[in-house]
């Protein structure tokens, strides 16, 4: 297949869910041929492909692509193919079912799509280009992920570019009021039932999917910002899980803007990771473990762990959970906050202050 050039990819699973219909194939005598229809599209059905479902082999929906491909001059044409059969640009270049190949591809397509030259820059209004490395990830219908800039933990001037998805059709600009609250007069001579809290503000209202982010938003209403894991389908698999994780935390992989970069971390796999992500003195005494990032699942909840290394903090290790649950015959993963944490296994401190 060295003389065909994809023009797109997809899983199967998740482009059936796009269009909303069922999938039927049917063999074409004249031709000799498998063809598909799925929605307006019309294409045709690689003959291993219609061996496996048309003969009722074993097989699993995510065994499939969906592909828009031509050969050198010729016209695209849309197929379905096994997964594997497609070329380095469509997917993971290296280890593509590794935990660490995911993540590779996945910063390999920040770095080619996410050109920061302002700014607003940092604002995507689509940003699903991020899906492409993450094959396994599939969005509800009618939304698209996008990307805003959030400040950062550290300073109001800094910042950093966080995920959220919002509807197709959203045309409005989220641009919430914060409203500092004063201490009522039973607060100020401190009989209240209920203190006052030093910094307490309203908000007039939080986001919500039917809205657009095009600036920066206040730490304060950030954190109420759901995680794309809610509206973001996927198959009970553990690469998929490791997908999910890699998507709800893209911030700290993203280009940042000043005091932004603390937040920096490099997803470690091996000692070798750690002497190229150091720029300046070396780790002595590293730990003699595993550094292949773990997803354990136990009922419905799925854990992931992983090690990172950040320039100011050191080598850490993460670990978040997820709680699974069911829709129809994919799953979506809830994150729960509390289990969130990072472990200093060794300090490091880089000496350069932004």
């Amino acid at each position: 297949m060295d003389d065909i050039v994809f023009h797109e990819y997809k899983p199967l699973r998740q482009y059936i869910i796009e269009q909303g219909d069922e999938l039927s194939i049917v063999e074409d005598t004249r031709i000799s041929e498998y063809l598909f229809a799925c929605g307006a599209t019309r294409g045709l059905v690689s003959p291993q492909v219609a061996e496996r479902i048309l003969r009722n082999k074993k097989c699993d929906m995510d065994d499939f692509c969906f592909a828009i491909v031509s050969r050198e001059g010729g016209q695209p044409q849309p197929c379905i193919l096994l997964a594997g059969h497609t070329t380095q640009q469509a997917r993971p270049s290296a280890a593509t079912t590794t935990y660490e190949g995911f993540y590779r591809a996945l910063l390999a397509s920040i770095k080619e799509n996410y050109k920061i030259e302002t700014l607003y820059d940092f604002d995507m209004f689509d940003a699903t280009f991020l899906l492409e490395a993450l094959p396994a990830l599939t969005i509800e219908p009618g939304k698209t992920l996008g990307l805003y800039r959030r400040q950062d933990d550290i300073v109001d001037r800094s910042f950093i570019a966080s995920p959220y998805i919002h509807n197709h059709n959203a045309d409005r600009a989220f641009e919430p009021i914060i409203t500092p609250i004063k201490p009522t007069l039973a607060q100020r001579l401190g009989v209240a039932k209920q203190p006052y809290e030093e910094g307490s503000v309203s908000i007039s209202h939080y986001y919500s999917p039917e809205y657009l982010i095009n600036n920066v938003v206040d730490r304060r209403i950030a954190k109420h910002i759901t995680k794309p894991s809610q509206h973001i389908l996927l198959p009970n698999k553990r690469e998929a899980f490791w997908q999910l994780f890699l998507l709800d935390n893209i911030e700290y992989f993203l280009p940042k803007f000043d005091h932004g970069a603390y937040l920096t971390r490099s997803v470690i796999f091996s000692t070798a990771d750690i002497d190229s992500a150091i720029r300046y003195q070396a780790i002595a005494n590293l730990p003699d473990i595993d550094y292949t990032p773990q997803v354990s699942i136990k009922g419905d909840i799925v854990t992931i762990v992983c090690i990172y290394f950040n320039q100011w903090k050191g080598l850490v290790k993460w670990s978040s959970s997820y709680r699974i649950v069911p829709h129809n015959s994919l799953v979506q993963l809830t994150l729960l906050p509390a289990s969130v944490s990072n472990t200093v296994l060794i300090k490091y401190d880089c000496g350069i202050r932004i």
